[in-house]
């Protein structure tokens, strides 16, 4: 028996199919139904973004069809299918180009794609390629005062900067970030702007800095109840900043704060994963091997609730350690075991990563799509040229006809004048 969800969409398939007509008016509606499927129903979703991408390409709706593309993107990025979605943002931008200067709407658009697409190269570690887009992005956003987006854009930039381990240049980018999201009513960004500040003080060993960075960040964000998780960061980072310096106690009571914060709050399993896991390795440095068996127990609770990535599943190899100091050495293999697996999981994904990448081909087709772009501008640049010296010539021809013929109307004149001259009267 086919399921009411299959004919429902047959029957949304039909009727888009049939728009052959199909106004701008209509084609934003389905676009309208598809963003509100995109967790419910997203291979729906994905055949509007199909259909009224055709029927926008009729009309020559250009900002539609983008749109339409970029439904179908979206759809990708949900199913993890980011060599697809890479693609679809290229796609987006070709059908923008032409008219990406001719509204806001469509400079928006192209400026949102710009920036997504620099974020998926980033993340398949062709970062000179990502730092174009994001530049390219970033002189739009410029342009269009749009200070949220120069922001977030900056953001990006320094999170290219950190994986490139270029902690000075990205300590850079977040300050302009910062300065950006000031303008603009978005307690949010700022607040990951400044997080991510006193992070990187870390990393450049600027650990006063960093800690006085976090304290004005308590300050702001307890003032608003729904900001309370940045409190409980910014004592989990104090704690880490204090771990820098082997300050053991410190780092202990200030991940503590941190703990209580997230006791009194719902969610935040990453953020409990991560101040467990710090609570463990303080206790161990500090001897106290009990403590740091029941924290990291606690965390290796939470592992299944966070990415795949060396500063989580680490939680293995310290819980190793802490059973291998209390002579425990099955636990201490079986989680030293554990720890391998991870790890070998994680280099898969990596490798998949690349081949992502390379299947893709990301890094060419991204720059290709920049030598199409600058060919472009080119070309109107030498059309203008032709423009201008064929007017100039132009110009010159008919200048030159002119004096031609006021030249032989002199010379008639003075032909005349001397016939005049010589007829008898």
């Amino acid at each position: 028996m086919i399921s009411l969800r299959l004919l429902l969409t047959f029957v949304l398939a039909l009727s888009i199919s049939v728009l052959l007509a199909a106004s701008e008016k209509s084609i934003q509606e389905q676009h309208s139904i598809a963003y509100k499927l995109f967790e419910s129903d997203p291979q729906t979703a994905l055949l509007i973004g199909k259909e009224t991408e055709k029927l926008a390409h009729q009309q020559g709706f250009e900002v539609l069809e983008a749109n339409s593309i970029f439904i179908q993107a979206w759809v990708y990025k949900i199913q993890n299918e980011q060599g697809k979605r890479f693609l679809l943002y290229l796609k987006a931008l070709e059908v923008l180009e032409p008219v990406k200067d001719s509204d806001g709407e469509a400079t928006s658009l192209y400026l949102t794609l710009m920036r997504n697409t620099g974020v998926i190269l980033k993340e398949h570690f062709a970062y000179p390629q990502a730092s174009k887009y994001f530049d390219e992005a970033l002189e739009i956003a410029e342009r269009m005062q749009d200070y949220k987006m120069m922001a977030r854009i900056f953001q990006n930039k320094a999170s290219l900067e950190i994986e490139q381990h270029q902690h000075p240049q990205a300590l850079t980018f977040i300050n302009e970030g910062i300065k950006q999201a000031r303008k603009v009513d978005d307690q949010v960004l700022l607040m990951d702007l400044l997080n991510e500040r006193g992070l990187v003080q870390i990393e450049l060993g600027h650990l006063d800095a960093a800690r006085e960075n976090f304290q004005d960040l308590i300050q702001l964000a307890a003032k608003r109840p729904d900001l309370i998780k940045y409190v409980g960061l910014s004592w989990q980072n104090i704690g880490y900043a204090y771990s820098k310096e082997l300050k053991t106690e410190e780092a202990i009571t200030s991940y503590l704060k941190a703990n209580d914060i997230w006791n009194n709050s719902t969610g935040y399993d990453y953020e409990r994963f991560m101040v467990f896991l710090n609570l463990s390795e303080s206790y161990q440095i500090s001897g106290d091997m009990k403590m740091a068996e029941a924290m990291g127990l606690r965390a290796i609770d939470l592992y299944p609730n966070v990415d795949l990535k060396p500063d989580h599943y680490t939680v293995f190899d310290v819980m190793s350690s802490i059973y291998f100091a209390q002579e425990q050495y099955l636990k201490s293999h079986e989680n030293a075991i554990r720890y391998r697996e991870e790890n070998e999981k994680f280099l898969a994904f990596q490798d998949e990563m690349i081949k992502v990448k390379d299947q893709y081909k990301m890094e060419v087709l991204a720059a290709g799509f920049f030598v199409e772009k600058n060919s472009a501008k080119n070309e109107n640049i030498y059309l203008t040229l032709i423009t201008i010296i064929s007017s100039i010539f132009t110009i010159l021809l008919i200048a030159g006809f002119v004096r031609q013929h006021y030249k032989k109307q002199a010379i008639k004149k003075s032909i005349l004048d001397i016939y005049s001259r010589d007829l008898p009267a």
